[in-house]
């Protein structure tokens, strides 16, 4: 999101009255059923390094609270988040690229002529120094500085020192899982996740955490179970909604907004009218 864009929407809030709660206060209210009114939670995904800069200045400016959803995984490697880069290094390609014979990815994959998805396709089964090595290697490719990237903190997470730097200014660290990823069917895994997440956050940040982000907004309900063994108090997805008494903690919408999204549009949603719409429909 632009940074003019989310000043926009702080302005938005600020005259429709809304008072801007932490996501403690808006899970009290929720455990009780007893919401005010034009009360908003603000919450934030991932942990890109870009969101300190103008999305936390800006709330930090009208002493508003938010929280942040991160993945530790990243924050904790400070390198490229590997599938953006690869993503990012291939469009400007125009998605594939040709390979000479003593290429790594042409030893790896035994293919001439490669695409993003023959690289994506092979995330999870490679190692983080095979990941690095793919990496600057499209980046030779691509004719791109690499380390100019990681100098100017593209495609990467805020670092620890950061991280801190975002508490100071009313931002509470939450769970988002350690490498971004809660799968459905394995709970030993998922678990795990979580665990090795909130064990990072307070071992660097020192938050206790009892609140989750699904990874990419993907979760059955089976999984509230996992997470209410976690003793996770709530669970934000990605169903553009507003919250209401009746949603499941663990199960709670959230308005979802984006550069995609114009004023008219997130001012209907602030409003109720898109709800409102929606149960027309």
């Amino acid at each position: 999101m632009q940074p003019s864009t989310f000043a926009q929407r702080i302005q938005l809030i600020k005259k429709w009255g809304y008072q801007v709660i932490s996501l403690d206060e808006l899970s009290g209210m929720h455990q009780s059923k007893q919401y005010g009114v034009h009360q908003a939670a603000i919450t934030i995904d991932d942990g890109w390094a870009g969101i300190e800069q103008f999305m936390v200045a800006e709330l930090a400016k009208h002493a508003m609270p938010s929280t942040l959803y991160l993945s530790s995984y990243y924050a904790e490697k400070q390198v490229p988040v590997f599938n953006v880069a690869v993503a990012y290094l291939m469009w400007s390609q125009g998605g594939s690229i040709e390979l000479a014979g003593d290429s790594y990815l042409y030893q790896l994959t035994h293919k001439r002529q490669l695409t993003t998805q023959d690289i994506s396709s092979r995330e999870a089964e490679l190692s983080f120094e095979q990941r690095q090595t793919i990496l600057q290697e499209l980046a030779q490719i691509c004719c791109v500085d690499i380390q100019q990237w990681q100098h100017a903190g593209r495609f990467r997470y805020l670092d620890i020192a950061a991280l801190k730097r975002l508490q100071e200014n009313l931002c509470k660290i939450e769970l988002h899982t350690h490498r971004h990823t809660f799968p459905q069917d394995d709970r030993t895994t998922a678990e795990l996740e979580v665990e090795r997440n909130r064990q990072w956050i307070h071992e660097h940040l020192g938050e206790s955490t009892h609140h989750f982000c699904y990874p990419s907004g993907e979760y059955v309900p089976a999984q509230f179970d996992w997470l209410q063994s976690l003793n996770i108090a709530t669970a934000t997805t990605t169903h553009n909604e507003i919250v209401s008494p009746e949603d499941h903690p663990l199960e709670l919408p959230r308005i979802m907004d984006s550069n995609a999204v114009s004023s008219l549009e997130f001012e209907a949603e602030l409003t109720g009218f898109m709800t409102l719409l929606r149960k027309l429909r």
